[in-house]
């Protein structure tokens, strides 16, 4: 008998004489397994029945939900209809059902009859919805095509070597369609589940927010107010601290000579500044900076190796340019003489036709501090290939060997010193041993940061502490051509090399062309990666991969298996996914907004969020987060665990994680 024949059941219906229809039996497993066929007649005659519609109305007895299904047509000339019992009356228990016949704006219906739909002895847990079979019954329909196959062989009677190859093939094809139909199932069971807690914004707690005990948060604590904002325990009031030693530059004012980093007679650059920290021997500094840093004033441009080092400090720079912050860049000014330890003079600047050109040898990337975005950061000029082209746009630039033609946004002569022309010049690198450092109302711009793959490059050891209070990064407009150990083709935001814990605290990103904010522990050993933490607090950015080819480019991104708490933050527009841990990382994410992935293929990194591990260590909890507009919600290495917390809203699309409900 065959499968057709097992699941057909007949009824006839007689619409001039009425009939009394039997009771009908279903299983409650029988999704697309068993259908009804019903077949009508006039006084015993069959006859042609286009036009006419039957439905099957029904309500189940127990949970009172009911029914008006439409039957399919299987053959109009003889009045057969069909139709698969739908799902939702597939409830164990007895179904009152109906036969409704339209014809002509005239309804008549049958008298009322009985389903008996009894449970499925099949665990309801591997049913598939959406009238799908169960992962076990297709399994079973395979086996038994399969089997036939191979009966048909040995009746054949071949050789055994052949029979052989043929179950051999048999037996792969049938492992292989169980390894599809699982991953099916799992990614469907994740869909369920996100799609379950979509648009659920009534699930926050308030109150203290528990961190899981093996998760070393260095002591920070985190609770949500009645408003439903998280908040933390961190002192970051570094300002008002009492300090061993305080120090003051102005860029505009001072004088590395003749100054003695008073207030009153400062400093003219940091770099002079760092130098006197590196000598003295007290242990706490305050530096107090005003202006804006141009290239060789935040490390010594005499001596391209030499890197401020602080050992067993605390060092705290605030930039004080009467509520601006404190620019940091590798350009040169428009000005002023600049440098530290070797003298730049300033750009000059010429007109040419509608624009401006000067000579700045290596330009990589031109920001314009008075066109900035609605988070405050410089936008870059567009670089474009040809001279005419930058006439006709404004807020460009292009570049003819050391000559660089600058168009602004509003015409105006880039003379102020607003106009950053960023080069393959080093600009912030520190060094910490056993040492704190913290930034507070600074701003990185750059082009590639040589030797160094970060605006804001700083490195340490497992006991340092790296601080940034209301920081931005930019930079890495251009891709680095050059090759040599003084040139670095890779140009993130924030990078933090081998720091045991990294806090940063309203800083943001944009217009980078690698990673906003990067971390790496490559001298750190395995037994004390957990110890590390990276935590970021109210970050914000975008526009990451700017000018870049590549799909690994994030707005934050942790390695080698440390751990990382976010805080409220969001990432958008970013050129790979929002947010990547990989190297078995310990994630936690409480409140994080990513969107739009510009990845435009399904590929993984078109994600909000993207965990990978290899040593099945890692794992990730999101604590009432979010994501829009990229192909995938969360992706990541097979099998790799994310937990949700407190609603998710998204796609509900996931891609090889495993997602549990907490």
């Amino acid at each position: 008998m065959t499968l057709e024949n097992f699941r057909a059941v007949n009824l006839k219906i007689d619409r001039a004489n009425g009939s009394f229809l039997s009771d009908q039996f279903a299983k409650a497993g029988d999704y697309n397994g068993r259908r009804l066929v019903v077949q009508l007649s006039n006084a015993g005659v069959v006859g042609d029945l286009t036009g006419v519609d039957v439905n099957l109305g029904w309500q189940h007895d127990t949970l009172k939900n009911t029914g008006l299904d439409p039957f399919e047509p299987v053959d109009l000339t003889q009045g057969i209809f069909e139709i698969y019992y739908p799902k939702e009356m597939l409830t164990n228990g007895n179904v009152t059902a109906l036969i409704q016949i339209i014809e002509n704006d005239h309804i008549t219906e049958t008298k009322n009859f009985k389903i008996k739909v009894e449970k499925s002895v099949i665990d309801e847990d591997t049913i598939v919805s959406e009238n799908s079979f169960t992962v076990l019954q297709d399994a079973l329909l395979t086996v038994n095509r399969y089997d036939s196959r191979i009966a048909n062989v040995e009746n054949s009677k071949v050789d055994k070597s052949t029979f052989e190859q043929s179950t051999n093939n048999l037996t792969a094809q049938l492992q292989q369609t169980e390894q599809e139909l699982n991953a099916q199932l799992a990614q469907k069971a994740n869909k369920e589940k996100l799609e379950s807690l979509a648009y659920n914004t009534t699930s926050k707690k308030f109150g203290k927010i528990s961190l899981p005990t093996d998760f070393n948060s260095k002591g920070i604590q985190l609770s949500r107010t009645v408003d439903g904002k998280v908040v933390h325990n961190v002192d970051i009031n570094y300002k008002n601290k009492v300090y061993d030693e305080t120090i003051y530059f102005d860029t505009d004012t001072g004088d590395d000579e003749t100054g003695n980093g008073s207030k009153s007679t400062p400093y003219l650059t940091l770099a002079k500044a760092f130098s006197v920290v590196e000598s003295s021997s007290n242990k706490t500094f305050k530096i107090v900076g005003k202006g804006r840093i141009f290239r060789d004033e935040s490390y010594n441009g005499g001596t391209l190796n030499w890197i401020p080092t602080f050992t067993n400090k605390t060092v705290y720079l605030f930039g004080d340019n009467d509520g601006d912050s404190l620019v940091v860049s590798n350009a040169q000014s428009s000005t002023r003489v600049g440098g530290y330890g070797v003298l730049n003079n300033p750009l000059a600047w010429t007109a040419h036709n509608n624009i401006w050109r000067t000579s700045r040898a290596l330009t990589t990337n031109v920001v314009d501090l008075k066109n900035k975005d609605f988070y405050g950061i410089g936008i870059p000029l567009k670089n474009v290939n040809t001279l005419t082209e930058c006439e006709s746009t404004p807020n460009s630039y292009f570049i003819y060997g050391s000559i660089v033609y600058v168009n602004t946004y509003d015409s105006r002569k880039p003379d102020d010193d607003d106009l950053l022309v960023c080069a393959y010049t080093p600009l912030f690198n520190v060094k910490l041993s056993s040492s704190k450092l913290v930034l507070e109302n600074i701003d990185f711009y750059g082009g590639n940061n040589m030797q160094h793959d970060g605006s804001c490059y700083v490195e340490g050891d497992i006991n340092s502490t790296l601080i940034g209070i209301n920081c931005k990064a930019s930079g890495g407009n251009l891709t680095n051509n050059n090759t040599g150990t003084n040139y670095h083709g890779t140009t993130n935001a924030f990078t933090v090399r081998d720091i045991g814990l990294s806090m940063m605290f309203n800083c943001g990103i944009g217009y980078v062309r690698r990673d906003g904010f990067n971390y790496h522990y490559y001298g750190i050993s395995t037994e004390n990666i957990r110890d590390c933490l990276a935590f970021e607090y109210n970050c914000y950015g975008h526009e990451t991969g700017y000018q870049d080819a590549n799909t690994n480019n994030q707005y934050s991104t942790m390695h080698e298996g440390s751990n990382v708490l976010r805080v409220n933050c969001v990432g958008h527009d970013t050129g790979g996914a929002g947010i990547e841990d990989i190297g078995d990382a310990y994630s936690i994410l409480v409140d994080c907004h990513m969107a739009h992935s510009k990845i435009t293929t399904e590929s993984s990194y078109s994600t909000g969020y993207r965990f990978h591990g290899v040593a099945g260590t890692g794992k990730a909890i999101l604590i009432n987060c979010t994501n829009n507009n990229s192909s995938w919600d969360i992706t990541g290495s097979s099998g790799f665990p994310v937990a949700i917390q407190q609603g998710f809203i998204g796609n509900g699309k996931t891609k090889d994680v495993v997602l549990t409900l907490q």
